[in-house]
């Protein structure tokens, strides 16, 4: 092989390389308890710690009475409640926006979402998807109800499934079904997630 092939195979091997390595999109800013992650490309979760960063296709799973936060690039925040899997994944767009979509397969997340233009924040369930610029907001996934809850505390979130989209607005709720359009009501201060 001549010197010219060398190189252009070397190329080829640490750029794939460079390119498989998940890019760093949040930290773990809190926690109490035991908060597993799972990278991308692992199917078995480990042990994570305050300050660890999170990769985008991360997998991050609490128990009972274990709870993380993290923080994105982008200032937003988002804290997981106990019981619940999410997955993260976010790609950056400008040096201070992302396009952020988590997956919650069960459980809560809190999230207050920093101002954006041109970034997106999406948190997606097996029954419902809430997209925002920049709010304060709660979604719970109950799998064994199959529901979706949507709390919003503060700006508006578009809440949609299939079957239909609503725009909630600061203290108001929405559900969703697979079956079920989403439906939207008030929320009261004391019906607020802690």
């Amino acid at each position: 092989m001549n010197l010219f092939k060398k190189s252009v195979y070397i190329f080829f091997i640490l750029s794939t390389f460079l390119v498989a390595e998940a890019r760093v999109v949040a930290a773990i800013s809190s926690m109490k308890g035991n908060v597993q992650l799972r990278n991308a490309n692992n199917r078995k979760y480990e042990s994570a710690y305050k300050g660890q960063m999170v990769r985008t296709g991360d997998w991050l799973k609490t128990d009972k009475n274990v709870y993380v936060a993290i923080v994105f690039l982008d200032g937003s925040n988002v804290k997981i409640q106990s019981n619940t899997e999410i997955e993260i994944k976010s790609s950056r767009i400008t040096a201070k926006e992302l396009k952020t979509q988590m997956y919650i397969a069960e459980g809560q997340a809190w999230s207050k979402v920093a101002q954006q233009k041109n970034g997106e924040f999406k948190i997606k369930t097996p029954t419902a998807v809430a997209s925002v610029k920049g709010t304060e907001f709660d979604v719970e996934f109950d799998d064994l109800a199959e529901s979706t809850t949507l709390t919003v505390l503060e700006g508006s979130v578009e809440f949609s499934n299939d079957l239909g989209s609503i725009l909630a607005g600061a203290m108001e709720g929405a559900t969703a079904s697979k079956e079920e359009v989403p439906s939207q009501y008030k929320v009261s201060e004391e019906e607020l997630p802690k």
